[in-house]
């Protein structure tokens, strides 16, 4: 691969990425997400299952009987879409290899945390939320996290308590190498419960 193609791969993903997010992008990303949350379980489905319901609706993604609300957990004051679309210019104003500029994230690395403990936070600060109070016990939470520094989720962390009073249908959570169901309710999918 000579630099002009290296090149005109860089700025096509570059295109992909600044595509993917951003906002137009949003549902697609959460989708996504869903899908390798089943793929890890491992859940037999189709891509097409996977639906993305009206802005106006609760739910973010659709599967089935099961309706999820996708929050991403990620390092505090990241500015990701700043750095993807800042990059993705860059690219495409370069006509060399030499023009491209690589501009930094520009973020400090977190203390070191558990994922466990900042889920259980984030659920029980959702769950305050006004937009959810009448619809959350519909709702099945789902956490993506991609902050950095933070421990896997451990099986004798999971403490049902933890959930079980904040009217959530189920919580998930998926990380780059773990999925895993932290509450379930009687109400929730079945292929959850499973």
């Amino acid at each position: 691969m000579d630099d002009k193609e290296w090149l005109n791969s860089y700025q096509s993903n570059k295109k992909d990425e600044y595509e993917f997010f951003s906002n137009t992008g949003k549902a697609h990303r959460e989708r996504w997400v869903v899908s390798e949350f089943l793929k890890h379980l491992p859940i037999a489905f189709d891509e097409n299952e996977l639906f993305s319901p009206e802005q106006q609706n609760k739910a973010d993604v659709i599967f089935r009987a099961a309706r999820f609300q996708v929050k991403e957990i990620c390092n505090t004051g990241i500015r990701r879409t700043t750095y993807v679309r800042e990059s993705f210019k860059d690219a495409q104003r370069a006509n060399t290899i030499d023009d491209l500029k690589f501009p930094t994230i520009g973020e400090d690395i977190p203390p070191v945390a558990r994922i466990y403990d900042l889920v259980v936070k984030e659920a029980k600060e959702k769950s305050q939320n006004k937009q959810y109070m009448g619809v959350k016990n519909e709702l099945d939470l789902f956490f993506y996290v991609t902050r950095t520094n933070a421990s896997l989720i451990e099986p004798d962390e999971i403490r049902e308590e933890d959930f079980s009073n904040l009217g959530w249908r189920s919580v998930c959570c998926l990380t780059a190498s773990q999925a895993v169901l932290l509450f379930y309710s009687d109400n929730s999918p079945d292929f959850l419960k499973k």
